[in-house]
């Protein structure tokens, strides 16, 4: 399931408020070459995998996301029980892959 997070409100409510639904928090730019290079992929695992729940969000609307340590894009944050379990930067698909498989 693919959720579209615009706000604080919206994080708690996608993100905050089960924490024990599987979690992938995926936050992205329209921008980044290195965002819209993942998107694709991005977009397969979503369909992929129908037993994880996808948050994505647009770090230029979401001013709060220095909090969650993202300080490069696109940046995704495996999430499980309330806590990050893997924090990913970067564009390399197969790194990405690998932590897919783990989660």
């Amino acid at each position: 399931m693919k959720k579209e997070c615009r706000n604080r409100r919206e994080w708690n409510l996608y993100v905050e408020s089960d924490p024990s639904t599987k979690k992938v928090v995926v936050f992205t730019t329209t921008w980044s070459a290195p965002c819209r290079f993942m998107e694709p992929y991005l977009n397969r695992m979503v369909r992929k995998r129908p037993d994880l729940t996808f948050v994505f969000g647009d770090a230029d609307n979401l001013e709060f996301i220095a909090e969650k340590e993202v300080f490069e894009l696109p940046t995704i944050l495996f999430m499980k029980d309330g806590q990050t379990v893997y924090h990913f930067s970067g564009a390399d698909d197969g790194e990405l892959e690998q932590m897919f498989n783990n989660f």
